[in-house]
């Protein structure tokens, strides 16, 4: 190690990191770090779902309110339609600005989608409609990973930002 020797933390620094090796390859705890990275993403992804299952829960019924206030029921559709162009629109300038985070929002409806399709529809009898809505979540799921994908090619990825960061691995690589 650098510092053991005596060259101090420079002489790592200065180090040129030989084409196409990655310092986890070199490194197995900092393999290790990054296989723990993952599986804390997947925890905070299911537990996100797992929060927008219980939130919508308690919510306002909003359909149901709109139902009991709204006289005409035409009028009722037309906000419900405004509402959701308003939600898309602000989904769409999230996935421009900033994809990673449409990515994980995508994936959490994709759990919350997955739980609440199936045990409604084995809850009412309804095995058809339970599969309508697993496969319909494991599309968004799919959806969300590509959306991860592409965060990541195109240098949105938070989590190795901050990997890097912690480690001080950027000096390593050459970036700053």
């Amino acid at each position: 190690m650098a510092v053991a020797d005596g060259r101090g933390a420079g002489f790592l620094a200065q180090q040129a990191m030989p084409q196409g090796l990655d310092i986890s390859e070199r490194n197995p705890r900092i393999r290790n770090l990054q296989g723990f990275g993952g599986l804390l993403v997947t925890a905070v992804l299911v537990g996100g779902a797992v929060v927008l299952v219980y939130a919508l829960r308690a919510l306002p019924h909003l359909f149901s309110f709109l139902d009991r206030t709204v006289p005409n029921k035409a009028d009722a559709g037309a906000l419900c339609a405004t509402l959701a162009v308003a939600v898309g629109a602000a989904l769409y300038l999230l996935r421009l600005r900033m994809r990673w985070l449409y990515a994980a929002v995508e994936l959490c409806f994709g759990f919350a989608t997955a739980w609440v399709s199936v045990a409604r529809g084995l809850h009412a009898g309804d095995e058809l409609g339970a599969w309508f809505g697993f496969v319909g979540a494991a599309y968004l799921i799919v959806r969300g990973l590509d959306n991860f994908a592409v965060a990541k090619t195109q240098g949105g990825w938070p989590w190795r930002k901050m990997f890097d960061a912690l480690t001080g691995l950027s000096r390593v690589r050459g970036r700053r």
